[in-house]
């Protein structure tokens, strides 16, 4: 039978001497929402597959329940770079007002020539 995403996550934190707690602070995911992976609940979307399997060092393939090496491959490119994830987490303590404010400024950067 097919182990689930939190069966995995749940044998990668024992083979990598982790907490819970641990997995939260590295990839900026809640504990409660780490605790529902786990728990079977809910499925993490595909960014936060990224961070749980980068953190966890494992595969994200094997990590999603399909039949290939737990090893993380070092030649697979990552779906978004560690500056992109550094603004997805502080993206993500914004309110909906702030984050609405946020989107606007990238827009207004994202214009400017000497930025882009």
């Amino acid at each position: 039978m097919k182990q689930t995403i939190g069966q995995r996550i749940r044998l990668a934190l024992e083979i990598n001497h982790m907490r819970q707690s641990d997995l939260s602070k590295k990839t900026g995911i809640s504990p409660s929402a780490i605790n529902q992976y786990i728990s079977g609940n809910f499925e993490p979307k595909q960014n936060n597959i990224y961070l749980l399997a980068k953190a966890l060092n494992v595969n994200e393939a094997w990590l999603m329940g399909y039949d290939v090496s737990i090893e993380r491959s070092d030649n697979s490119a990552p779906l978004i770079t560690e500056q992109e994830v550094a603004l997805l987490k502080l993206f993500r303590k914004l309110s909906e007002t702030g984050q609405d404010e946020a989107l606007k400024r990238v827009e207004e950067l994202s214009e400017l020539s000497r930025y882009v």
